[in-house]
């Protein structure tokens, strides 16, 4: 096999490569923007939760500082507990290519394995050939067909989005209408 032909399959490969990957960063904001969004409605609603519990116990109760102060410190470690849990620590994940295509897996079967040819495959022929080029270049167009008809965003749970889209606005929203209805006790 002459050197042009090998290079021209090898350029056609890390095309079919470079499509996957970013059809995969794409998932790959997806699920940070879901992570995000998710990681911040918790927190705030926790912190909602905690405010309204805390002016409904001073409003009944009449509490003093030093029991204010009492019951706002294990509410603040709550709070900062659960933006760790599910803000700071979700996003601090760092998703390879590999492993959002397992993930993908378990909705999609095969996925992964197709993303592992297109992506992987490649390498046996770059530089000392490892392989037949013409099976390399005949299985990750396969695979690289299939990827193509298969939807990597439809797995993601658009419903779920939504809900707490909507806690997150209630988190906003609910805070803002006591505060303007009635400023003095705000």
């Amino acid at each position: 096999m002459s050197v042009a032909i090998l290079e021209s399959g090898l350029h056609e490969l890390r095309s079919h490569r470079e499509t996957v990957e970013r059809r995969l960063a794409s998932v790959r904001n997806r699920v940070r923007s879901q992570l995000l969004l998710e990681g911040l409605a918790l927190t705030l609603g926790v912190l909602v939760l905690f405010a309204s519990a805390s002016l409904v116990a001073d409003y009944l109760f009449r509490f003093g500082l030093a029991t204010r102060l009492a019951l706002i410190a294990p509410a603040m470690i709550a709070v900062l507990f659960v933006a760790y849990r599910k803000l700071a620590a979700p996003l601090s994940v760092q998703l390879a290519d590999m492993d959002l295509a397992a993930v993908l897996d378990r909705h999609v079967p095969g996925v992964a394995q197709r993303v592992a040819t297109v992506l992987q495959l490649p390498r046996l022929v770059e530089g000392s050939i490892q392989a037949s080029p013409s099976m390399v270049r005949a299985a990750v167009l396969e695979h690289a067909q299939a990827l193509e008809q298969t939807s990597f965003v439809s797995v993601l749970d658009s419903a779920r989005r939504f809900r707490f889209a909507g806690l997150l606005v209630g988190a906003v929203v609910l805070p803002t209408l006591f505060s303007l209805s009635s400023p003095a006790t705000a």
